[in-house]
């Protein structure tokens, strides 16, 4: 599973599980905005997007790619793959597929198993299929592991996040792929408690200006 080679001070923000929206004041997933803030920064995220939320919100691929972004593949239901059968993993990564593809969604597009779960037979299973192991371009980890859908479970600050994911950034030599949510795609109830408390807008409104202070580099998602 790539996360690529990136040299020190170089960064590269990912966002799964998305797309969201979020009406009025408060937390909540704000794909769009996060969008937009990233691309006043001059800064191209990957979000892995995942098809069931895909159906939600459809019109949300379309504001993501019109401001620089990159979608990828994030499954269909964020299932676990390696606990499914050959049929239910191609059809959960299919499914999505089919979905960011309508969507707008550029091919090959990067794939991230939720979780980072995968093995030699859920390849076996995608890679079955030509026309979709020709889709993708990657299967794609991370280095940094921001952690926000825990903090927002445990309804902690953005600002912590914040700190927790710098601390990461400078022991790791600040350089890798760093995993943020910009929603939370399961229906069960720790989920729906993690999008209602989602600051993953607020976080990296905080976390951007104090790398660049630090002569942090941003860079797009590097290739499989």
């Amino acid at each position: 599973m790539s996360t690529g080679l990136m040299p020190v001070g170089m960064i590269c923000l990912t966002f799964d599980d998305g797309p969201g929206a979020t009406h009025g004041p408060g937390p909540g997933p704000r794909t769009v905005a996060l969008a937009e803030y990233l691309g006043a920064q001059g800064i191209v995220g990957t979000f892995f997007m995942c098809g069931s939320q895909v159906e939600r919100h459809p019109d949300l691929p379309a504001a993501v790619l019109s401001l620089g972004h990159r979608i990828g593949n994030h499954t269909h239901r964020h299932s676990h793959l390696p606990s499914l059968d050959a049929q239910e993993i191609h059809e959960e990564v299919l499914t999505s597929f089919d979905t960011l593809v309508r969507a707008g969604a550029a091919t090959p597009m990067p794939f991230r198993p939720p979780y980072g779960a995968w093995d030699e037979r859920c390849a076996a299973a995608v890679n079955a299929d030509a026309e979709l192991a020709a889709g993708h371009d990657g299967v794609y980890g991370w280095d940094i592991d921001g952690g926000d859908w825990q903090f927002w479970e445990e309804g902690v600050s953005d600002a912590r996040l914040v700190a927790d994911t710098y601390a990461q950034l400078a022991r790791s030599a600040g350089a890798g792929v760093v995993l943020m949510h910009d929603s939370t795609a399961r229906a069960d109830e720790p989920s729906a408690i993690m999008r209602r408390n989602n600051r993953t807008l607020e976080a990296i409104t905080r976390l951007v200006p104090v790398l660049q202070r630090e002569g942090f580099v941003f860079s797009a998602l590097p290739a499989g």
